[in-house]
């Protein structure tokens, strides 16, 4: 399968567009980006049997469903600016999204579902775990928005956002979550999107010690999407710009992640951060 998924103008065009389908391997996840406008249809959105999260890139809109229905959500300009609203829906509920704002921007994430809750809800930006990690040159902000302790409780999905500010990493020390190991790693794929500010820039995401996969690096631009089905996967962000990504995960080990990180840089873990 191909990881790194470019930026594609047509996404621009009123509508849903796929990012990572079932034809590109992943066992776990699916992504699409879905756009609209202000006089551009509605939406509909329904995954018989996959759990979603419709986070609202940027933009407003109105969601409804047969028996729930929400105006006015989202509101930010860019995705740097707060954490992000969610809607959460279990399989095969459907709903239609409208724009509320001149433009609204989605990422539709995917992943199978074993049961959950019966109706749809909605993660709001207070209601997301806004944390900081990392020291020195691998400081972000990380805004947990569906995790064992944040959120509704889904059946897979595990989502979130990080800022990387210029210069830094995250996913660092390097880490990966692809082979069972009791109490030390559980398996997970994970997918991100990424945003830059400015949008000219870039952020780099390395990708090693996967089979089947060669040690790579990838430039990564605004809007280009990578998928992670193993191997450490840690990013940076371009000196002067900003890096934003979204993430969600899943896999077959619950909903609680145990990252393995690559015993050669544990040592960066100690250091005073002065």
């Amino acid at each position: 399968m191909m990881l790194h998924r470019v930026y594609q103008p047509s996404d621009q065009e009123p509508g849903i567009h796929p990012v990572f389908t079932p034809s590109d391997g992943l066992k776990w996840l699916r992504l699409d980006v879905g756009t609209l406008y202000a006089n551009s249809p509605d939406l509909t959105i329904v995954h018989a049997e996959e759990e979603t999260a419709i986070v609202i890139l940027t933009g407003t809109v109105a969601v409804e469903a047969a028996t729930q229905s929400w105006r006015h959500l989202g509101e930010r300009d860019t995705v740097f600016e707060a954490p992000a609203t969610t809607v959460y829906l279990p399989a095969g509920v459907s709903v239609r999204v409208t724009a509320e704002s001149e433009r609204a921007e989605l990422a539709i994430c995917r992943a199978p579902a074993k049961s959950g809750l019966a109706t749809g809800a909605v993660i709001r930006p207070h209601e997301v775990e806004v944390v900081q990690r990392g020291q020195n040159l691998w400081q972000r902000e990380v805004r947990n928005i569906l995790t064992a302790d944040v959120g509704p409780n889904t059946t897979s999905l595990v989502l979130g956002e990080t800022i990387n500010e210029p210069g830094q990493w995250s996913g660092y020390p390097p880490h990966k979550h692809d082979t069972d190991q009791a109490g030390l790693e559980n398996v997970f794929e994970e997918v991100y999107y990424y945003r830059t500010d400015p949008e000219d820039g870039f952020g780099v995401q390395l990708h090693y010690a996967a089979d089947e996969y060669p040690d790579q690096g990838y430039v990564v631009r605004n809007r280009d999407s990578f998928a992670i089905p193993r191997g450490y996967h840690p990013v940076v962000a371009q000196g002067g710009y900003r890096l934003y990504y979204l993430w969600f995960m899943a896999g077959p080990s619950g909903r609680r992640p145990v990252p393995f990180e690559d015993p050669r840089y544990r040592w960066v873990n100690h250091q005073s951060g002065k």
